[in-house]
């Protein structure tokens, strides 16, 4: 165990969330490191899985992926757990200025 000096709580949720975020993540930097997209890299592991793809896809579209981001930060997940098939899009929004008084 590693004590990192400050008061730590108990994750509330299984395994599959916090995996699914380092497996996604490291799945973005593979994209990068292989100048794919992350999109394009993940239908093709998904080729066999369709259920997987098609949750991707769907979220992917709703989303407007595909189309030029106006700003760097974007990101795209998919993953399953018990039973359930999830993909969500998150965008990255630098804070507003706060003007000085």
């Amino acid at each position: 165990m590693h004590d990192p000096g400050i008061p730590l709580g108990w994750w509330r949720s299984v395994a599959s969330s916090q995996n699914a975020y380092v497996t996604e993540c490291f799945l973005d930097e593979v994209a990068a490191a292989a100048g794919r997209t992350r999109t394009k890299l993940r239908r093709e592991l998904l080729k066999d899985k369709p259920r997987h793809r098609a949750v991707l896809e769907l979220a992917a579209q709703k989303a407007g992926w595909g189309r030029r981001c106006p700003r760097p930060g974007r990101g795209i997940a998919v993953q399953s757990s018990f039973g359930s098939f999830v993909a969500q899009v998150a965008r990255w929004r630098p804070p507003r200025a706060v003007p000085c008084a």
